[in-house]
């Protein structure tokens, strides 16, 4: 028996978003160690690597899922279980090519790509992130066909097993490889990512094997779909989404390339500009990712709801979807925003205690500036997925350009005065992440019509009272604890406080909460 839309959305949105912040926990733990093993400068080396292999990445496995789970869906519907064998089979081959053709690039023009980004040391890093390159494409490929099964279960827990993998390879790495230097260490640090992708890709393989057994038999082929059409549809559905997956690594290739040149014409040697990217990307942004595994699960629970709504041309109720989807997304992206800012310095001196008081003072004034950007990036997730369910898959792309834009000017300017040096990259993707949304909400509203909500100002209030409040708690638990319990504190008195706030006021109520889900 199939399961309904609404059950589906519920269930998978819910598997999915576990997951998500599991990994994100996983990860957030990952670097407080690291951090204190290699430093704020071994961080820059690790962090520098990351973007290259992210834009192939996002190339090749972030359109192709989406893609394979199209196709696979729509002739499970069908009952064509010949085409959904032949789909998984002909993704799992081209992704595979891909993945080994993207390996060799990174075997290849390595050490020229870090020499053109200013940050040679980062090589080892970017080399022990091959087998990653090769590995991850393949593994986006089962988990693309077990999403077109509806069947999140499977891929939670890979995405669970390539993270703890990853950390606890990674850390041993770093630890064993650290008497050899910080550039080696770094690699070490991040070969986890390639052993957590073969791992992941062994149990979803077992999985795999056993599963497939359900579509040996009822294989009809008068409908069957040539292997060279299925290859056609995957690469057309994927090129859209996979672009627009690709913007926010080159937007962080060119924080390499043009933050590290800014610092450096600004009279910061190497290793003081290695140190300050390092307290950028590899500490104070990885925090401004945490709030987007929420992001992610909204958008991934909207797009079959959008979709149907569209497809039945029920008008006003996508309006009223899309609005209060975005209500919901403020909900918690205001609050995350304000905590962020307010208790910038306390959450960099609980994680990252072992830099180093100017490290942490630096970060913390990153974090401040970042934590900006929060709202901006999680109404760009959700409105993002909005888009392409309607068949814009182009819109979100072109605004993230226009906004990627702004940044490489911002950027460019501010990165090179002395007095502001680092701190100018953040200020530019605040300006960029802004733009952006911006420009999606306009498409949103010409595209579906956003109906105001009289209630979404209560959200930034509540928030300011409960930065307020939590900043205040914990100056004043210092005085009679340490630093870790203060913070820990003051965010659990933050949290009371907006939830004080919000609850009362039916800022959103269980009958909105439940019509999202429909």
């Amino acid at each position: 028996m199939k399961k309904t839309i609404r059950s589906s959305i519920g269930k998978n949105a819910m598997i999915l978003g576990i997951a998500g912040i599991i990994v994100k926990i996983f990860g957030a733990i990952y670097r407080i160690p690291i951090t204190a093993m290699i430093k704020d400068e071994g961080i820059g080396y690790f962090q520098a690597a990351y973007p290259i292999y992210e834009i192939m990445l996002a190339i090749s496995t972030a359109g192709l899922p989406v893609a394979v789970a199209t196709i696979v869906s729509r002739e499970n519907a069908r009952s064509n279980f010949l085409n959904v064998k032949k789909s998984f089979n002909v993704a799992f081959r081209f992704m595979s090519a891909l993945g080994i053709l993207f390996g060799l690039v990174l075997a290849v023009f390595g050490k020229p790509i870090v020499h053109y980004l200013g940050n040679p040391g980062s090589y080892y890093a970017l080399l022990t992130l091959i087998p990653a390159m090769i590995f991850s494409p393949m593994l986006a490929a089962i988990r693309g066909y077990y999403q077109g099964l509806e069947e999140m279960s499977s891929t939670a827990i890979s995405q669970i097993i390539v993270q703890g993998t990853r950390v606890v390879t990674g850390l041993y790495l770093c630890y064993v490889l650290l008497p050899y230097g910080l550039q080696v260490a770094a690699a070490g640090a991040i070969a986890g990512t390639g052993i957590g992708a073969i791992v992941g890709l062994i149990y979803l393989l077992i999985v795999h094997k056993k599963s497939s057994k359900i579509y040996a038999t009822n294989t009809n082929a008068d409908n069957e779909i040539p292997s060279k059409n299925i290859l056609k549809e995957l690469i057309k559905i994927a090129i859209p989404i996979s672009v627009g997956a690709a913007i926010m690594p080159i937007m962080d290739t060119i924080d390499i390339r043009l933050v590290m040149k800014g610092l450096m014409d600004a009279g910061f040697n190497l290793a003081e500009a290695n140190l300050r990217f390092g307290w950028l990307k590899g500490m104070a942004q990885t925090l401004i990712s945490l709030p987007q595994v929420i992001g992610v699960s909204l958008g991934v629970a909207m797009i079959p709801v959008v979709s149907k709504l569209k497809t039945l041309n029920e008008t006003e109720k996508l309006k009223e979807r899309v609005a209060m989807i975005n209500k919901v997304t403020l909900l918690i992206a205001f609050p995350a925003m304000v905590g962020l800012f307010a208790l910038s310095e306390p959450i960099i001196r609980l994680l990252y205690a072992t830099t180093g008081e100017k490290a942490i003072f630096g970060t913390a004034k990153i974090l401040r500036i970042l934590s900006i950007s929060v709202v901006p990036l999680m109404l760009i997730t959700v409105n993002t997925s909005i888009l392409q369910a309607i068949g814009k898959e182009k819109v979100p792309v072109i605004n993230m350009i226009i906004g990627a834009v702004f940044k490489i000017i911002i950027t460019l300017v501010l990165t090179k005065r002395p007095e502001i040096n680092v701190f100018g990259a953040a200020i530019g993707s605040v300006v960029a992440y802004t733009i952006t949304m911006i420009l999606d909400l306009i498409y949103i509203s010409k595209y579906i019509g956003l109906k105001p909500d009289q209630k979404v100002w209560i959200s930034p209030v509540a928030s300011a009272i409960m930065g307020f409040a939590a900043s205040k708690s914990y100056y004043l638990f210092t005085s009679q604890f340490s630093s870790t319990i203060s913070t820990l504190a003051a965010v659990l008195v933050g949290v009371i406080v907006y939830a004080v706030i919000i609850i009362p006021t039916k800022t959103i109520t269980k009958k909105e909460l439940e019509e999202i889900k429909e």
